[in-house]
């Protein structure tokens, strides 16, 4: 949904759903959507048309506790999408002891001054959720690590954290998870398991020429194709599709 989305399309059969899923979501810090291939992950559907804002006006629910992870921080979680009051109650209430639930509010602690920023799960989905984080400039890096590479989660950050995408592209819709059509494409064989053929989509404001780069560094003997999707997505072993730094400048599928 931003100007530098890419896709990476992946292939394969139902065994190798779990490895694929592990090594976009926690090695990637992507999102991944699946065919039928894989019925436990979220639907590839979803990127067949525009996904919402990546911020509602209100969330349904917040929560907050004590993080049980580096840095230890106070942290909250608002609710959006399709959860109900009873759901997100639910799933505050197992998320820590003494959490402290509020249906209707987003989290308090974006007012103080060690706000840091948000790690957003499942962009776009029913199930969409964003974890708010505060700390010093010192947690930064621990603080994105954990989001993208344990939960799966893209990381925006206030002006605490530089060199992470700004909160504030979380201020306003996104576009489409998918263009009409990607910038160009990049068709390669994986060094990670399962080792299928992959193929990457690029969007947003990916330019031909840094498309082209990039597609050259990723692995010898890629295929660069301009203005072209992924040729993989016409067989039967498509089996969905993990996106990248979802709501930044750098998407990529």
């Amino acid at each position: 949904g931003t100007e530098w989305e890419k896709h990476t399309v992946m292939v394969g059969g139902s065994g190798d759903c779990a490895m694929s899923v592990m090594g976009c979501e926690q090695f990637s810090g992507g999102a991944f959507y699946a065919t039928n291939i894989c019925p436990d992950a979220p639907s590839v559907d979803l990127l067949s048309a525009p996904v919402t804002a990546a911020v509602a006006p209100e969330p349904t629910a917040s929560c907050t506790y004590k993080s049980s992870f580096p840095p230890f921080s106070d942290t909250c979680e608002e609710f959006y999408g399709e959860y109900s009051v009873e759901s997100a109650a639910a799933e505050c209430a197992s998320v820590a002891d003494g959490s402290v639930f509020a249906a209707g509010e987003p989290c308090a602690v974006k007012a103080t001054d060690e706000f840091m920023g948000v790690c957003v799960n499942k962009a776009g989905t029913e199930w969409e959720k964003h974890t708010v984080m505060v700390g010093g400039s010192g947690d930064c890096a621990m603080s994105v690590m954990g989001c993208e590479q344990f939960s799966g989660g893209a990381f925006y950050a206030t002006n605490i954290c530089p060199d992470a995408p700004s909160v504030d592209l979380l201020s306003a819709p996104v576009t489409a998870a998918v263009a009409p059509e990607p910038t160009a494409s990049c068709t390669y064989k994986s060094s990670f398991p399962p080792f299928s053929d992959t193929c990457e989509e690029f969007y947003g404001e990916y330019s031909v020429e840094s498309a082209a780069a990039e597609c050259a560094s990723v692995a010898d003997g890629s295929v660069f194709a301009a203005g072209e999707p992924c040729a993989v997505k016409a067989t039967d072993e498509f089996m969905g599709v993990c996106v990248n730094k979802a709501g930044t400048e750098w998407e990529k599928h």
